[in-house]
């Protein structure tokens, strides 16, 4: 038997929304508290950032399968970047908004290790794709959005600048993206907080907000901005990095972390470890380790090229429908005006194909989200 437990509205539609029991469409999940106990007006007290990932979010809506064109130029993937910025933008509320990508020179971190992000992927990218990075670029431009560049610098590092940059200046920040390597910067304040503001990442894929308990969860009790240690020491599921020979349990790296003061600390005073076997495992791979932490640590103090003043935005924000006719044509834009279709698996590129008409996912507050996670730990745990 449970404990009596007395959730919210809110907590029974998010319940509704996990469950796979109840196969509900996510329209009528959310209507007990789409527009009433999680109003707008209560859910942001505060100004928010919003940081998009732009080379994952256009490799995220590329389908090969899409033959939407324009003057003999695919532009299917650019269509469905813009639609998506359009959603994500009016459904955030944010204050400020920037756009990040890479450049095609070669990184910092590429150039201290031929194995990170090797050039010869680059080269396998479709050539329908690649030649819509410009287009999508230069469509954001002409519309007005901030899009950010640097040579030799990768979107990360800029999204992990422009976040702390925005903190310190008093904004909640939202960072869009399905790389988990962002989980780092993540971080969680109160509403009633004045100081210190929080950083979430927003997945577009899942249509999911990631808060600190969700990451501390991740990682077994370790703290976002552990993360790249822990990868360092225990290795990563797709192969980023390779971890200590002979592997180390998650929950051992973060003892070891804790107790030490960090990673660097902990490679400096390895006679410290009491298990003289693993500081020996340690002493053999700390040039690899280092070399690991390195890579996945993002650099959170790089110069910003733009001032973060300057990423201000109106809202509701109006995209040109001009500028989008002269380089998507009348069908592409209309594409761009049309809610995205929330079919699991479609990937719509044609007009007749986006007919759905289904509000975006809402989210919950950080209060909520750990008060579910305990729940669904305790029914887990029976």
């Amino acid at each position: 038997m449970l404990r009596s437990v007395a959730p919210s509205a809110m907590m029974l539609a998010a319940c509704c929304r996990r469950s796979t029991m109840l196969p509900m469409p996510k329209s009528q999940a959310f209507a007990s508290w789409n527009s009433s106990a999680l109003s707008r007006d209560v859910k942001r007290q505060r100004d928010t950032t919003l940081l998009i990932d732009g080379n994952n979010l256009l490799y995220d809506v590329y389908d090969a399968r899409c033959t939407l064109s324009w003057n003999d130029q695919a532009i299917g993937a650019a269509v469905r970047f813009v639609q998506r910025v359009r959603e994500i933008v009016h459904a955030k509320q944010a204050n400020r908004l920037a756009i990040m990508f890479d450049t095609p020179q070669t990184s910092q971190r590429q150039l201290a290790n031929d194995m990170y992000k090797p050039v010869h992927r680059k080269r396998t990218m479709a050539q329908h794709l690649r030649s819509q990075f410009p287009i999508a670029i230069d469509t954001l431009k002409a519309l007005g959005v901030a899009v950010i560049q640097v040579p030799t610098v990768e979107a990360d590092d800029l999204i992990a600048s422009y976040a702390k940059a925005c903190v310190a200046d008093g904004f909640d920040v939202v960072i869009v993206t399905n790389d988990t390597d962002m989980y780092q910067l993540v971080q969680t304040s109160s509403l009633s907080d004045k100081v210190h503001h929080s950083v979430t990442v927003y997945r577009p894929m899942a249509r999911q907000s990631i808060r600190e308990a969700r990451v501390k969860k991740l990682l077994c009790g370790g703290r976002p901005a552990q993360q790249p240690e822990i990868r360092a020491l225990c290795g990563d599921l797709r192969g980023k990095t390779p971890g200590i020979p002979g592997g180390l349990d998650i929950r051992e790296a973060i003892s070891l972390l804790n107790k030490h003061g960090g990673l660097v600390r902990l490679l400096r005073t390895l006679d410290d470890v009491d298990d003289k076997a693993l500081a020996q495992r340690l002493k053999n791979s700390i040039s690899m380790l280092e070399l690991s932490y390195k890579e996945s640590k993002l650099n959170d103090a790089v110069p910003l090229p733009v001032a973060p003043a300057r990423l201000a935005i109106a809202q509701p924000l109006v995209f040109n429908r001009q500028v989008l006719e002269r380089v998507f044509g009348a069908d592409g834009t209309a594409v761009v005006f049309t809610a995205q279709a929330r079919v699991r698996g479609q990937r719509p590129c044609h007009l007749q194909e986006i007919q759905k008409d289904a509000p975006p996912e809402e989210d919950c507050d950080p209060a909520t989200e750990v008060a579910l996670d305990q729940l669904f730990d305790s029914i887990k745990a029976k």
